[in-house]
């Protein structure tokens, strides 16, 4: 009798950018607002980690992350209410990112969480201590799934 192993497929796959300009001079203890939708109802992905950019280089304070939550519709047309000062939508939350406390360009990558199968949005909390920068932030998922081999 053989035995079948779940692997990772050989490489993630970029799905493109979540967020770029809501992240624009985003205030420390701030949400973004949410951009575009992400469509996993093709792809029925099931795993995704998010990378967050920060291209000008500035220097955050101890201890520094942001938040990744995602905003999901179950019907493909109608999206729950958006984390925000107001509603802090901790079932939403997905994965905290630390990030280097340096003058250096900040690049840091999520750990990989399973994603629902439908749309659905990102919105960013910044908790680095210090606004973003005015330009040049973003924050990129890339997907990925089990195979059975």
């Amino acid at each position: 009798m053989a035995n079948n192993a779940i692997l990772w497929q050989t490489s993630p796959t970029s799905r493109g950018n979540a967020n770029t300009t809501s992240l624009n001079s985003l205030a420390n203890a701030a949400y973004s607002t949410v951009e575009s939708a992400f469509d996993n109802t093709a792809n029925s992905d099931q795993f995704a980690c998010f990378e967050f950019i920060c291209t000008s280089t500035v220097t955050v304070g101890a201890a520094a992350y942001v938040q990744i939550y995602l905003v999901q519709s179950v019907d493909g047309t109608n999206y729950e209410d958006a984390p925000s000062s107001s509603n802090p939508g901790t079932h939403m939350l997905y994965a905290t990112i630390n990030l280097n406390n340096s003058t250096a360009l900040k690049r840091a990558i999520s750990p990989w969480v399973r994603i629902p199968p439908g749309k659905f949005k990102t919105v960013v909390y910044n908790a680095a201590g210090v606004a973003l920068p005015a330009t040049g932030n973003s924050v990129i998922v890339y997907t990925d799934n089990d195979e059975v081999q």
